[in-house]
């Protein structure tokens, strides 16, 4: 049974507040405090909220995490790529006393909900080149067509009033097909919209003025993320196997002229051996598309689903070239975030 009494916040130091804070839920209820934790602190499906957040897991990574030490846990898919070897308690985290409630929720929409490789991506209708879904054996696996969604978000209603963020996001599109705005009003986010920061991440091929109208209408304070991974129409099409590029671009450009001050766009680009190359180009067009930000992270492997060995880049010298053409071009025009280096590469067969 859900404790409801609201506890005042408390404020901690640490190298990171997520253990804290977040609670990630997947499309199977499986419960993380982080999507890098390779390890799960409880299914939201099968237990109490109470005996998931409090878990003897869920403690321990906490308790590891204020004494300075990175948990196990947390060292999966080949460790925390923003933490680095610094651990040192730098951040600053408004938490509920005893950590007995999360103030950011994210939750993860089923996998086969996308418009581009659609409910069942094969060789004739792919998905992008990096997404799972390309997987035979993660789309032929026992959870890929599970949908738990609306179950999920019947039991985590209940925790919109303790939170300051919400997130929806997943392998898949949030817009197609209503997904998103079906989830916001089960979860009655209308009620608590005034303090919440919302943010999602959409492909940007289907985000239509009608679709922009009523998402800015029901969602007050935005970070909006559009996942794009090209600067020119070519290499879009080599990625994201359609030929969108044109569309995505008129979409947030529209959007960043129409949007209220709320709105934060964020572009956001994984980098692999196709847009290398375009990375200072990918600054310059989301500067002149009007975004806030612009994100770039090297490809990793979801699971251990994606061939990273074909797509992962191992050139660290043009790597880090690149990444500081792109961050000078970047200055004092758009905020920036590319990853300081590149992860050790991960080898996995694709079935």
């Amino acid at each position: 049974m859900l404790k409801t009494n609201l506890n005042p916040k408390i404020r901690i130091q640490s190298f990171c507040g997520l253990p804290f804070q977040r609670m990630k839920i997947n499309h199977i209820g499986d419960v993380a405090q982080c999507c890098f934790q390779s390890q799960p602190i409880g299914n939201i499906l099968n237990d109490t909220f109470d005996k998931v957040w409090g878990s003897d897991l869920a403690k321990e990574i906490q308790e590891t995490t204020l004494k300075g030490e990175l948990h196990p846990v947390c060292e999966g898919w080949g460790g925390c790529p923003f933490i680095g070897e610094s651990l040192e308690k730098t951040e600053t985290s408004d938490v509920y006393e005893n950590f007995n409630f999360p103030t950011g929720l994210e939750l993860e929409l089923p996998p086969y909900h996308c418009n581009i490789g659609g409910t069942d991506p094969n060789e004739d209708n792919p998905a992008c080149i990096m997404c799972p879904r390309n997987s035979k054996e993660y789309v032929n696996g026992p959870n890929f067509k599970v949908d738990k969604f609306d179950e999920i978000l019947s039991k985590v209603k209940m925790l919109m009033p303790f939170l300051d963020e919400l997130t929806i996001l997943g392998v898949a599109e949030p817009f197609w097909k209503d997904a998103l705005f079906d989830a916001l009003e089960t979860l009655n986010f209308g009620k608590h919209r005034e303090k919440i920061h919302f943010w999602t991440f959409t492909n940007g091929s289907i985000f239509s003025k009608k679709i922009e109208e009523k998402y800015c209408e029901i969602v007050k304070d935005s970070c909006l993320n559009f996942s794009i991974d090209a600067a020119t129409p070519e290499t879009y099409l080599k990625i994201r196997r359609l030929n969108f590029y044109d569309t995505i671009k008129r979409n947030i450009t529209r959007y960043a002229n129409d949007r209220p001050e709320s709105h934060v766009i964020s572009i956001c680009h994984n980098i692999n051996i196709h847009n290398l190359h375009e990375m200072p180009l990918m600054v310059k067009d989301a500067i002149e598309m009007g975004a806030d930000s612009i994100y770039m992270n090297p490809v990793h492997s979801a699971g251990g689903y994606i061939n990273v060995e074909k797509l992962q880049v191992t050139d660290r010298g043009l790597f880090n070239d690149l990444r500081s053409q792109s961050i000078e071009m970047a200055h004092g025009k758009i905020e920036i975030s590319v990853i300081r280096d590149l992860p050790d590469p991960v080898l996995v067969e694709l079935s």
